[in-house]
């Protein structure tokens, strides 16, 4: 095979990317202050259920956006936010196991509340490690989306992707 036939796939992952980051939705309004969990107050004394979402890295909060009519179910949202995203500063790498444990320090907190994570990509592991760190008499539910798996990523990763996204647009 030449070259010039190996172009065409990798000029086509690279324009569906282009395409992708350019349907991205625009970033959450930043906070002013540093914290990793953004949520009302308010929100969370007068709801029964707290459902804390943990988008994967470099992705925005926005992206839980469609879960704003849980509340009508009685959820109170909490947000983790990434170091360096949705306004956050970058003033450390993200820690899994820290992460973790301001997740479950939120939720022990608030001891007579239901707790559900929701955790995509690279958030679900670190919701899977709160749930089993959250006390209580209380089951924690974790919906694990398109959790990340060892070996992903880099460009193998990007050409199924950008190969499976040219398939369902045929």
């Amino acid at each position: 095979m030449t070259n010039g036939r190996r172009a065409g796939p990798v000029r086509l992952a690279l324009v569906c990317c282009l395409f992708l980051i350019g349907c991205a939705t625009a970033p959450a309004p930043s906070s002013s202050d540093n914290t990793a969990l953004l949520y009302s107050r308010k929100e969370v004394a007068a709801r029964d259920r707290l459902v804390i979402f943990v988008p994967g890295a470099l992705t925005s909060v926005q992206m839980f956006s469609p879960a704003d009519g849980w509340a009508v179910s009685g959820f109170a949202d909490v947000y983790y936010r990434f170091p360096g995203v949705d306004g956050r500063a970058l003033d450390a790498p993200l820690n899994l196991d820290e992460a973790a444990d301001q997740i479950a320090d939120f939720a022990n907190a608030h001891p007579a509340k239901d707790v559900a994570l929701v955790g995509y990509s690279s958030g679900a592991p670190i919701a899977l490690m709160a749930a089993s760190r959250i006390t209580g008499n209380r089951v924690v539910p974790v919906a694990a989306i398109s959790p990340a798996v060892e070996r992903a990523g880099g460009i193998p990763t990007l050409a199924r992707g950008a190969a499976d996204v040219a398939r369902a647009a045929a």
